[in-house]
């Protein structure tokens, strides 16, 4: 049922939507933010001035598999 569909929807904005429910932090230089994508929303608020931003991104079967062969799981 599509009124189904679109009222999840309309559901699942508002709680992405609401600051109740969003963390908000300003890094700082130097400062370095690690965060699971499977678990989480992520998204960057305006920002004015100049910055360097790197990112990185892991194979989630390649972290667990090396977590399980150095004994850590």
């Amino acid at each position: 049922d599509m009124r189904a569909l679109y009222a999840g929807i309309r559901a699942f904005d508002g709680m992405a939507n609401d600051p109740a429910m969003q963390w908000r932090y300003t890094l700082q230089p130097g400062d370095m933010l690690v965060f699971d994508n499977w678990r989480i929303l992520h998204g960057r608020g305006a920002f004015r001035g100049q910055r360097k931003m790197a990112g990185a991104y892991i194979n989630r079967e390649d972290f667990e598999s090396r977590v399980r062969s150095c004994g850590l799981a």
